[in-house]
């Protein structure tokens, strides 16, 4: 049977398996549900609004990995999702020990709304870089100083 495509207007011949079918083929099929999609969430914004807040949270994980990546490739920095962080390194090199890497990370100081204030470090400096903020340092230094006193008292 011969029918006319609801999408395109152009004839094809229905195939026998699929007796209600409308369009001429998958790319007007895909192009109809679209279009009657739009005006399905048009018509309930709070329906799409469900639906895009029950994806986030399903699938959270994948979204901010891409959304990283987007950034990274495309020179954003961390400027996505409203978080206004200096660029990301080029060359991937950690701006401590300058070791090449496959992923930097952002370590910023504790200044309130000043985000721009931090390093592109890898992942074994920023580390480091927590310690010293938390004065494991200091401690770190006082038990060297401690230990090699009685070392040194011990042996000699």
């Amino acid at each position: 049977m011969i029918k006319n495509c609801v999408v395109c207007g152009s004839a094809f011949e229905r195939d026998s398996n699929h007796n209600r079918q409308i369009t001429c083929s998958k790319e007007c099929s895909r192009k109809r549900h679209s279009e009657r999609q739009k005006v399905f969430y048009q018509k309930n914004p709070e329906k799409r609004k469900e639906s895009n807040r029950r994806y986030y949270f399903e699938n959270r994980d994948k979204i901010i990995k891409r959304q990283s990546l987007y950034a990274r490739l495309h020179g954003l920095g961390g400027k996505i999702r409203g978080i206004n962080k200096r660029d990301y390194p080029q060359d991937n090199k950690c701006e401590l020990c300058s070791k090449e890497t496959k992923r930097l990370v952002y370590h910023h100081w504790k200044i309130e709304n000043k985000m721009a204030y931090g390093l592109w470090i890898c992942s074994r400096c920023h580390w480091l870089a927590e310690g010293c903020e938390k004065d494991l340092d200091k401690k770190y230094r006082e038990l060297k100083l401690t230990i090699n006193a009685m070392l040194r008292a011990k042996f000699n």
